[in-house]
């Protein structure tokens, strides 16, 4: 397991999969500081706690590969703050629109991560990962469509 890990390939899909979440992670806690109202902050909030528990696995599963990643993680980090103020600060309709555009960049990435480690120790985790952000496309999808229950998918991610 160790030596797909180390995979040249596998490696450049994991360091976006942890820039995805330590810039999800500060992207999703600065929206939802800067929330112009209630209804959005808690949007914000569950995302922001789903990325929390998405980074905290990723530590989990991945263990010592992160650390080679620190400075990219950091980057990832000072982005994703400005990029949660900004995001706060549009209206609601695009905010939404942006939730769904954004995963795009990284979904074909964690797909590629499911499929490679398909039969693994690994193969939950990265099914959850993609779960996750298919989770974080649907908020916005089903807030553009105003059903109710579009934070559903990310809540039953978070479980009880």
């Amino acid at each position: 397991m160790q030596a797909l890990l180390m995979d040249p390939a596998i490696r450049n899909d994991l360091r976006v999969l942890l820039i995805s979440e330590a810039g999800g992670v500060e992207t999703f806690a600065a929206a939802e500081r800067f929330a112009k109202n209630p209804g959005e902050r808690t949007m914000w909030g569950a995302l922001h706690a789903l990325e929390v528990k998405t980074r905290a696995a990723v530590y989990e599963h991945l263990g010592e590969v992160t650390a080679q990643f620190r400075l990219c993680e950091r980057t990832a980090e000072l982005l994703g703050q400005a990029g949660g103020i900004g995001l706060a600060h549009l209206p609601p309709r695009i905010q939404l629109r942006t939730l769904s555009a954004g995963t795009k960049a990284f979904l074909p990435t964690f797909e590629r991560l499911q499929n490679r480690f398909r039969g693994t120790d690994l193969e939950t985790f990265f099914a959850f990962v993609v779960a996750h952000e298919n989770a974080i496309a649907e908020v916005g999808r089903r807030g553009l469509a105003s059903l109710p229950g579009h934070l559903d998918p990310v809540n039953e991610l978070l479980g009880p």
